[in-house]
């Protein structure tokens, strides 16, 4: 003989959720499939009210676009953009940090970033541009660094790499001497 009795089940967010029909079964000597069936019955309603909320609040919030940039070979003094996007993937997403990090050389730089906190919702899209300018010939490192309310991913290091090898000539000064009727003189000229 079965001892029947209904109960409720936590759910997520503070909320319950009672079993319709489905109760919590304790045996007596008899033996019944029923009571394991009920059982098996209160542990996938378990998981849907329980687990599937709880999926649905660590989805991912928004996604960066790249995930990483090489600027590649860049003159020294020249600069190099590349626009970083920003998609809202759910609703209810809040941008609370865009910056430039591990940068020891001061070669990366944003440009047009917006101002923090950003709201982001499903399908909105926030642009800005990273500039590298190398300062001196070698190679540079740094991460664009975005933090937000996303529970599955709340920090993005997107790595950005560069390099320097050629530097921009200097202007050449060309001195040139004349000769006239004052005597001897001379004109400096700048040649790019």
């Amino acid at each position: 003989m079965l001892k029947c009795h209904p109960f409720e089940i936590p759910a997520y967010a503070g909320s319950t959720a009672v079993l319709g029909g489905i109760s919590r079964c304790k045996r007596s000597s008899e033996h019944s499939r029923n009571g394991s069936r009920r059982w098996y019955l209160a542990g996938v309603f378990l998981l849907w009210t329980v687990f599937m909320p709880l999926q649905q609040a660590l989805a991912q919030n928004i996604d960066a676009d790249p995930t990483s940039w090489d600027f590649g070979d860049v003159n020294v003094g020249d600069s190099a953009p590349k626009t970083f996007t920003i998609t809202g993937l759910a609703d209810g997403g809040i941008i609370d940090g865009i910056g430039i990090q591990m940068d020891i050389a001061g070669a990366f730089s944003l440009v047009g970033a917006p101002m923090i906190p950003v709201f982001i919702d499903l399908g909105d899209v926030v642009a800005f541009d990273v500039l590298f300018t190398p300062p001196s010939i070698g190679s540079f490192t740094a991460d664009l660094r975005i933090s937000s309310t996303d529970l599955r991913n709340p920090v993005w290091d997107v790595p950005l790499t560069g390099e320097s090898s050629t530097a921009v000539p200097e202007p050449t000064t060309l001195t040139l001497w004349v000769l006239g009727l004052g005597g001897l003189a001379y004109r400096r000229r700048r040649l790019h």
